[in-house]
């Protein structure tokens, strides 16, 4: 309060040790001169209306009117001996000239008794009094003190002037900044990493508006309080400074009231929020287009608001806790500290407490670092619910497929079975010509159901590489035997040109080399109307394609043009849908081989020409070795050779089918039958299990899915019961799913091969002839 006191106010620090308080506040008693800016030899002159009063002293608090200008005097007496001092001055309301001693020693702005001739700045400045021209008088300073504002809707000083030793206040205000510049550091990096998470990898809103927090709040570190950013830029226009000062303030609470609401919108009131934010909008506005001594009136009433919101905040967080919402707890915490940093600063503007650069910065770098963690654990913990759903997604996936394989697959078995079954060489040309066509067409939906398969691997990164040592030319007379047929209906030749250094034998993926083969020919084979397709092999010459083997499939068909050739490699895609109609396909078949030849270590590419047909070019990283001695190169075995071999090697073996299916009964007993093989039957797996009890069998094909019991489980029984015949019989896999799991799963299961349907008098000549060869 002001003392109307006819004296002058002096500080006596005579007896002052600086070494065991190295700083204190030169507060207390100062004389005030309303309306006075009064140099330092003219008091003698002055006007006589002076008063006492408590230093730092806001004189709108004591009835003065805002604008104005007015002079503080205080005399200090210093210690005889005393360590090298310093002056730290704060800003004030809103500019300054300090003289020491006559001479002007720090200012901030220019104050004035006209608005006409006042600048207004804000800054801390520290300065050492031993920068003086002259030695103190008699250890005595004498402090006058001009301070004007024209804009603010305060006037005065709200904070103290410190007297100490020069290196501690300057080693302080060194921290001040230092703390400053960290916790600006720390936001804007908690801002630009939760906006990098927000706009790459998630679409949760409450990591926006906290990104947009951090980013706003960031003035309110380095340009308020010590205003380190003054000093870096002390050229900054006050009234822009003033102005972002405000608006940072509501525009931060803005996004973290709405960040709130997104962090636990079940438990938040979006009428609430609104009103805050619209409140926020106002103030924001008002300090865009009204004057300084308008817009800081609203401090006021934003804090007794802002007090409310943080109480309501805080309720919401509780009653997120409660209900066991993630990261609640970090958020309850956080509040708490944000309450306290909120108080401590309504006590610091209002002059109630000292600013203490410690205490602000640690609550703030532990409010972001709790909200930081609420955000974290929210993002790790969607992820881990992303990670489970795309698993079950996964795994739906993976049954789908396989429930797609199995319903397929089933109907399949009896269409290609009983076609190759009709084949037997009794047939004349027309009704050849029908039994072909139809064991064309389930081939040909055989195989689209296998690029889907195939492709899914792909896409889930399970494409396995096994290696063995291939005869890369018995593999192509193999493919195209396969293939022959089709080539020799459409009057096609195919001739093989291997060069002479390809390898005898070459260490590689055999089916998977096969399986790319087979589409490249099998695509040439379909393409082309007349001509040849030629296959060649050699040592890779080409520089511009990584693998060490090459081979080419050349076809004089149709030919693509140019501008459609980039369509090729792409999923579910063909040149045109006229192709698609005329020739059949899903777009899946070369995509699976350009995936193939990469895993193996080469690459693919193609050329061609209108009309004139296509060449498709492939390479694989392989080792290789020449083969000593004579080479045999075996080609598919023909029905003929089935029968001979038939009829000598398995009539004796005891065989029994397990089958649910009335018709791939009837197609794998006759298949047997054609073997020479007359096969026991078991309808489900329990009487499978009955059966191979009481009975030894050779060979058990066994089907996976079955009513009454699995295919998988009576396998288990079979070898679990040790007083069953059939105990170590060979158990074979007779199944419509394809999988790789499946197929682990038939393994697990105690079988001993795996034999996929649709089957063929072809696949099960090769089963029986292996294990009958183990046997």
């Amino acid at each position: 309060m002001a003392q109307d006191q006819k004296k002058n106010a002096v500080k006596d620090l005579s007896a002052h040790n600086f070494e065991e308080t190295s700083v204190l506040f030169l507060d207390g008693d100062w004389v005030f001169y309303w309306n006075q800016l009064i140099m330092p030899g003219d008091f003698s002159t002055a006007r006589a209306d002076k008063k006492v009063v408590e230093y730092p002293y806001l004189w709108t608090a004591d009835g003065y009117p805002s604008f104005g200008a007015a002079t503080l005097r205080l005399q200090v007496i210093l210690p005889t001996q005393h360590p090298e001092l310093a002056l730290s001055i704060p800003d004030v309301y809103s500019s300054y000239h300090l003289y020491v001693n006559g001479i002007l020693f720090a200012e901030n702005g220019t104050p004035a008794l006209k608005k006409e001739a006042y600048t207004p700045y804000w800054n801390h400045s520290l300065k050492s009094i031993n920068q003086l021209p002259d030695s103190l008088p008699e250890n005595k300073i004498d402090l006058v003190l001009h301070i004007a504002n024209f804009d603010h809707s305060k006037g005065g000083a709200s904070q103290q002037i410190l007297l100490g030793k020069a290196e501690v206040l300057e080693t302080q205000k060194l921290k001040d900044q230092a703390y400053s510049w960290i916790l600006t550091g720390g936001l804007l990096l908690a801002g630009l990493f939760f906006m990098g998470l927000f706009i790459y990898s998630s679409t949760d809103r409450s990591i926006l508006y906290f990104s947009l927090f951090c980013l706003v709040y960031t003035y309110r570190v380095v340009g308020f309080g010590v205003y380190p950013l003054h000093d870096l830029i002390p050229e900054a226009p006050w009234i822009i400074t003033l102005r972002l000062e405000y608006l940072t303030l509501f525009i931060s609470v803005l996004f973290f009231g709405l960040y709130t609401y997104h962090l636990y919108p079940k438990e938040a009131s979006r009428l609430l929020v609104n009103i805050l934010s619209g409140i926020c909008l106002v103030f924001t506005l008002v300090t865009l287009f009204f004057p300084p001594h308008i817009f800081s009136l609203s401090i006021l009433p934003f804090f007794i608001i802002l007090s409310l919101y943080i109480t309501y905040a805080f309720y919401i967080y509780l009653l997120g806790m409660l209900r066991k919402r993630p990261g609640s707890a970090f958020a309850l915490a956080s509040t708490g500290v944000a309450l306290a940093i909120f108080l401590y600063q309504i006590a610091n503007y209002f002059g109630y407490v000292n600013r203490y650069q410690i205490f602000d910065y640690s609550g703030h770098l532990l409010f972001i670092f709790l909200q930081s963690q609420i955000l974290t654990f929210r993002f790790t913990k969607s992820l881990k619910e992303a990670r489970i759903n795309a698993e079950a997604a996964s795994k739906a996936k993976s049954e789908f497929l396989s429930t797609m394989s199995h319903e397929i697959r089933t109907p399949l078995n009896a269409v290609i079975g009983y076609s190759d079954l009709l084949d037997d060489g009794t047939l004349n040309r027309e009704k050849k010509q029908f039994v072909n066509s139809i064991r064309l067409s389930g081939e040909n939906l055989l195989g689209i159901i296998n690029n889907i398969l195939d492709y899914s691997k792909i896409e889930s990164g399970k494409l396995q590489i096994v290696l063995s040592e291939v005869d890369p030319k018995e593999l192509i007379e193999s493919v195209f035997g396969l293939l022959s047929p089709v080539a020799s209906e459409k009057k096609i030749n195919l001739v093989m040109d291997l060069q002479d250094d390809l390898p005898n034998l070459i260490s590689t993926d055999k089916t998977r080399l096969q399986q790319v083969l087979i589409n490249l020919i099998n695509n040439a084979i379909k393409f082309t109307d007349k001509g040849t397709v030629t296959v060649s092999a050699g040592l890779n010459s080409e520089s511009s394609m990584s693998g060490n083997i090459l081979f080419k499939v050349e076809d004089t068909g149709i030919g693509i043009a140019e501008k459609d050739l980039k369509k090729l490699f792409k999923r579910f895609s063909q040149v045109d849908s006229g192709i698609t109609r005329k020739y059949g396909g899903t777009g899946l078949g070369l995509v699976i081989s350009k995936e193939i030849a990469e895993a193996m270590g080469g690459q693919i590419s193609v050329k061609s020409l209108r009309g004139k047909g296509t060449t498709f070019t492939f390479t694989i990283q392989a080792d290789w070795q020449d083969k000593y001695g004579s080479t045999t190169n075996t080609i598919s075995k023909n029905l003929t050779l089935h029968k001979s071999k038939a009829v000598d090697d398995f009539k004796h073996l005891k065989v029994l089918v397990v089958e649910d299916n009335i018709l791939n009964q009837r197609v794998t007993l006759k298949i047997l039958e054609r073997l020479g093989i007359q096969a026991d039957l078991a309808e489900n797996g329990q009487q499978a299990v009955k059966r191979a009890s009481s009975t030894s069998y050779d060979l058990i094909f066994m089907d996976m899915h079955m009513p009454v019991l699995s295919g998988e489980v009576a396998t288990r029984r079979i070898r679990s019961e040790v007083e069953s015949k059939s105990q170590r019989s060979i158990i074979i896999a007779l199944t419509a799913n394809a999988t790789t799991k499946d197929r682990e799963l038939c393994f697990e299961a105690g079988m001993n091969d795996f034999l996929t349907k649709p089957i063929t008098v072809e696949q099960t000549f090769q089963v029986l002839e292996k294990w009958t060869d183990v046997n």
